[in-house]
């Protein structure tokens, strides 16, 4: 506002400054009119990379910089702190945009669309931030869902040599490398795993009752492009949790399975 200001003053000096300076310039009266200034700055170093009122595009590399839960800098995270988005509980990993249940929802990759897009306690949701260099939210809805749209992107620039990460945490490790297998083809690989069971087992109990749990994320993706306007994408994902309670007491055994199975072309 007050640039607004600063800048309507100073158009008006130089107004009236080329009108006095004109020769035999004469006006009965000055009519001078600024209806609206638009300035809009990005930061070189900023994870945003295109921002509209209903959509932002984010760099998932430079969303690395920002601090880390249990050793991962999770998109989803970053997510839950954006207007029109509510969360119920830290240990629930859905996204609840403008009111609308969790389902309803568009949760891509490569826009393939996924459901269930979570892990236990909702401390980890199943993107791995390292594989995928863009995220875009919209919290307008889509086709067949009332929510918003959360679409990874799948990686799209041919590498001229070997990448890679590494992020070992206190619960799960989680790496990705890139290769470049020629001239127009790149295969990019990650993976996250936890070792909940093999550190925490003798704390997990419920009571007397031994608690396991596990979880694990990869990714596959395979890129080729001649520099036409065309790419080819061959993408593969795999996410899993399993958990099981062993009721010794009661000669009762539980166990849980679920995740996601992708394959796309």
């Amino acid at each position: 506002h007050r640039l607004h200001n600063i800048l309507k003053l100073f158009a008006s000096i130089l107004l009236l400054c080329h009108i006095g300076t004109e020769a035999g310039a004469q006006t009965d009266s000055l009519y001078m009119s600024i209806d609206s200034l638009t300035f809009v700055s990005e930061k070189s170093t900023s994870a945003i990379l295109r921002s509209r009122s209903d959509q932002l595009t984010v760099d998932l590399v430079r969303l690395q910089g920002l601090p880390k839960i249990l050793g991962n800098t999770d998109p989803l995270h970053f997510v839950k702190l954006l207007p029109a988005v509510q969360t119920t509980t830290e240990y629930d990993s859905n996204i609840y945009i403008r009111g609308c249940d969790a389902s309803h929802n568009d949760m891509t990759i490569g826009d393939v669309p996924l459901f269930g897009v979570n892990h236990l306690l909702g401390l980890f949701s199943i993107f791995n931030p390292a594989h995928y260099p863009r995220m875009t939210f919209s919290n307008m809805s889509s086709s067949n869902r009332l929510g918003g749209t959360v679409a990874m992107d799948l990686p799209d620039t041919l590498k001229k040599k070997v990448t890679g990460d590494v992020s070992v945490g206190i619960i799960s490790t989680q790496a990705s490398v890139g290769v470049r297998l020629g001239r127009y083809s790149h295969l990019r690989a990650s993976f996250r795993q936890s070792y909940v069971n093999m550190i925490y087992s003798r704390w997990l109990k419920i009571g007397e009752s031994a608690v396991k749990y596990g979880f694990g994320d990869y990714n596959l993706t395979y890129l080729y492009a001649d520099g036409k306007k065309d790419k080819v994408w061959v993408d593969v994902y795999l996410g899993q949790d399993n958990a099981s309670i062993d009721e010794d007491n009661y000669g009762v055994d539980f166990s849980f399975d679920w995740g996601n199975y992708k394959g796309a072309l």
